[in-house]
């Protein structure tokens, strides 16, 4: 697995929502979070809480999301999972078609002429 944040980052983020306890009509903002870690909200530390939370999923943390509602909440059985995982699914179809897409595209393409190896000499 590619690691995109640390252990500590993880560890806080879980702490912030954990505390928070959000439910999916009372959800936690990136924002909120990041203000709470770092003291205030940009495009930095948004991309470091969303991989954060991305690496805490995959560690088997039920933190949802959903495109309807902006926030984050903690699943508490299948029930409230079940929008956000039918939305990443989603997301992955329409991901392999963008890729598959991108592949026809070159098919055609001639293919980048392979360059001979020079050694260079030590002077």
């Amino acid at each position: 697995m590619t690691r995109f944040t640390s252990d500590e980052l993880n560890a806080r983020v879980l702490q912030v929502i954990t505390d928070a306890r959000p439910t999916i009509d009372r959800r936690i903002s990136r924002a909120a979070i990041s203000i709470q870690i770092y003291e205030h909200f940009d495009t930095s530390t948004d991309r470091k809480i969303r991989d954060a939370i991305t690496e805490l999923c995959i560690q088997g943390h039920p933190i949802c999301a959903t495109s309807d509602i902006q926030g984050y909440y903690l699943a508490s059985n299948y029930q409230e999972a079940e929008q956000c995982i039918a939305e990443l699914r989603s997301r992955s179809e329409v991901y392999n078609q963008k890729i598959e897409g991108i592949k026809r595209g070159l098919l055609n393409q001639p293919k980048p002429e392979m360059r001979e190896a020079v050694q260079m000499r030590m002077i």
